[in-house]
């Protein structure tokens, strides 16, 4: 692909969809333990319907590159809110780094859209890439970034035995589908205070379980009498688990309150 293209910029629209899939099966194919928006995580209120979904089109009109916001805005003055972002560019894309200076000058603008509401509040802008995207994370070390932290996917062999620890006296462990307001009300309750610097809204909740744990899993959840103390999302996934050739359950969003 040319180096001398222009491009065009625009937030992401159902006509994108099918362009942005094809983008990601190319990427992937480069880089396949990338963390990447798929069909469902497009449709989560935290995108705004695509206003936080930044997309650059090539003069011949094709998907060139998109860069996906995930605000999480806290409470706290003395926590700074997190936009949680990647860079994806095709890899097909040579001499691409006037098209990563578009993007990310796109996506300062509008993390300040999204921000203007708390003026004063300190906010950082968050890059998630595997250790294998070398050339993106480059840039934004170039752009100013600081390495902050890891994330740790691990295994475990179930076809062993699994030693069961017993609960303390007065928990309850229990599956738990939230099928009331109310019990999605008290899980992002407790969540948010077990992670004050990364909270959840309740319809950005209400959609992860539908489309993933209502789909495949359940919540795992331990009440001490009537209050939430712990919880994780417990489920199949069928395209993380052809992607990466393994046959496995995926539980994340694990957390327990002191």
């Amino acid at each position: 692909m040319s180096s001398d293209l222009k491009f065009t910029i625009h937030i992401f629209s159902p006509d994108n969809f099918p362009e942005l899939i094809s983008l990601n099966t190319e990427y992937q194919h480069q880089y396949p333990k990338a963390e990447l928006v798929n069909e469902e995580t497009l449709l989560s209120p935290v995108y705004e319907g695509g206003k936080n979904i930044i997309c650059a089109l090539d003069n011949a009109g094709k998907l060139a590159g998109y860069i996906p916001l995930s605000p999480h805005l806290t409470q706290d003055a003395r926590t700074p809110h997190l936009i949680w972002t990647n860079m994806v560019i095709s890899p097909a894309l040579v001499n691409n780094r006037h098209l990563r200076d578009l993007l990310l000058e796109q996506a300062k603008n509008r993390a300040k859209e999204v921000t203007k509401s708390t003026y004063g509040h300190p906010a950082r802008m968050c890059f998630q890439h595997h250790v294998s995207e070398v050339e993106a994370i480059e840039y934004v070390i170039s752009k100013g970034a600081v390495y902050g932290d890891s994330v740790l996917r691990m295994v475990r062999d179930i076809s062993d035995d699994v030693e069961l620890i017993p609960a303390p006296r007065t928990i309850e462990i229990k599956y738990w589908k939230m099928e009331t307001e109310a019990e999605l009300n008290d899980y992002v309750v407790a969540r948010n205070e077990a992670f004050p610097g990364m909270p959840i809204a309740e319809a950005d909740w209400s959609h992860f379980l539908v489309s993933v744990v209502g789909n495949s899993g359940t919540t795992v959840a331990a009440f001490d009498g009537d209050k939430l103390v712990g919880a994780l999302s417990a489920y199949w996934s069928e395209d993380e688990n052809q992607r990466l050739a393994k046959a496995a359950g995926w539980t994340e969003n694990v957390f327990v309150l002191a």
